[in-house]
């Protein structure tokens, strides 16, 4: 997927950019990063997306949301898990929201699952935890104008 495919997924802020490679590499050195991720001017603020291969469609978007969930809890570090369910937009969009730390601060995240042609897409927003009084508001807008188009969606 391309997020530029007919512009078929619609999220962000037109004020992000695609991080440059050198920058995913700093943030993303596992080696496991999502496909396209977008920040601010600062690097600071990181809207990422994957579109996997997982068989999900709209309606087992709150099963996969459980499961994500689950794994989330099992596998990572967290330092506060603020919830997840499912909210019903224009699309049902699953999410789970938490705080994770690194080395030195925490980091905000947001993320939100959604199918897109009968596949999950991960969407996965964060900023510094110094950031967040500022920037969940608006992850929680990004999230829920977040807009699938073709087939029944516009």
């Amino acid at each position: 997927m391309t997020l530029d495919d007919e512009d078929k997924l619609s999220v962000m802020p037109q004020l992000f950019k695609l991080m440059s490679p050198e920058m995913a590499n700093l943030k993303y050195p596992s080696g496991r990063r999502p496909d396209h991720i977008f920040t601010n001017v600062e690097g600071t603020v990181n809207m990422a997306f994957t579109y996997t291969n997982t068989a999900v469609d709209e309606t087992e978007i709150e099963d996969f949301t459980i499961e994500m969930a689950k794994i989330l809890r099992k596998t990572q570090k967290l330092q506060k898990w603020y919830g997840d369910g499912v909210k019903e937009h224009s699309i049902p969009i699953g999410y789970c929201e938490f705080l994770s730390p690194t080395i030195t601060l925490n980091v905000y995240n947001l993320m939100f699952f959604v199918s897109l042609d009968d596949r999950a897409v991960l969407c996965t927003f964060n900023c510094l935890d110094v950031e967040m009084e500022d920037w969940k508001p608006a992850a929680h807008q990004m999230m829920a104008s977040t807009k699938i188009q073709g087939g029944d969606h516009v």
